[in-house]
């Protein structure tokens, strides 16, 4: 069996382009993701879908994506080349350290702590549920390599790719 890990909406067209490449196979794939609702649009046949979040859970975080690109599209509406755009995000950037001032004594008190703890290494928040639909997953088959997609998951992957001397590849 053959299983894949993803947790970003930025990497479906490499799984779907992947899956495509090896439809030939006679391996039965496993696909490992957050919700099924990020592969709602891929055409995904025979493939066994295991989900790891619950669908309020995926929610919250596709709102907290979707406006850091509404941002990001603007950032970059702003940075076209004219000079009119460079004079409003000056402007727009001069409002908010405006408003920001007035907090900057709990900003100052947030990043002296937040340096203290800078030092640990960072843990994806959905670590244990990744961990737990994983572990699910290799009781039930046997494994023959794990894929996964996401440097975010790099940790939980080699961890049991290891205990269970599974090979594991990024993609």
């Amino acid at each position: 069996m053959r299983l894949m890990i993803i947790s970003q909406r930025d990497r479906v067209v490499e799984l779907e382009h992947l899956l495509e490449t090896s439809r030939g196979g006679t391996n039965r794939t496993v696909i490992i993701c957050p919700s099924k609702k990020l592969l709602s649009k891929s055409d995904l046949e025979g493939v066994e879908i295991f989900e790891y979040l619950s669908n309020y859970q995926f929610g919250r975080i596709q709102l907290t994506n979707f406006s850091k690109e509404l941002r990001l599209r603007f950032v970059r509406l702003l940075r076209s080349g004219t000079s009119l755009g460079f004079m409003t995000e000056r402007i727009i950037k001069f409002m908010i350290s405006i408003v920001r001032r007035e907090y900057k004594t709990v900003s100052e008190q947030k990043s002296k702590a937040m340096l203290t703890v800078s030092n640990q290494e960072w843990v994806s928040p959905h670590h244990d549920e990744l961990t737990l639909t994983l572990e699910n997953v290799l009781n039930r088959a046997e494994v023959e390599r794990i894929e996964f997609f996401d440097i975010v998951d790099l940790e939980v992957v080699s961890s049991i790719g290891r205990s269970l001397s599974i090979p594991i590849s990024l993609r």
